[in-house]
């Protein structure tokens, strides 16, 4: 879902139009840099931990705190990175045409 956020479209058009080596490349380019979206999340949550730990009422407060979604924990050993990808961008690859 977040990939076809950043693309401007939907999930369905991206599954059709798509193949798995350019996901992969989606999934390289997101490991590396994240998507667009992804770093501004963690920024404005970095602003409001500051501010939060500024105003006092915070001390202990971590980033993840302020972050609309837990930060993944590692993937389990039976688990790819691939895989992974295919999970979280919700992406089923198109089928060929004969």
């Amino acid at each position: 879902m977040d990939l076809a956020l950043h693309l401007g479209g939907s999930a369905e058009s991206l599954t059709r139009s798509m193949t798995e080596a350019e996901l992969q490349r989606w999934a390289l380019y997101a490991g590396r840099h994240l998507l667009p979206f992804r770093r501004l999340e963690i920024l404005l949550a970095q602003l409001s931990m500051i501010v939060a730990r500024t105003m006092g009422g915070a001390k202990d407060a971590k980033v993840a705190d302020f972050m609309l979604q837990e930060p993944s924990e590692e993937l389990p050993s039976n688990v790819t990175r691939i895989e992974a990808a295919r999970k979280a961008f919700g992406f089923a690859p198109r089928k060929r045409k004969a």
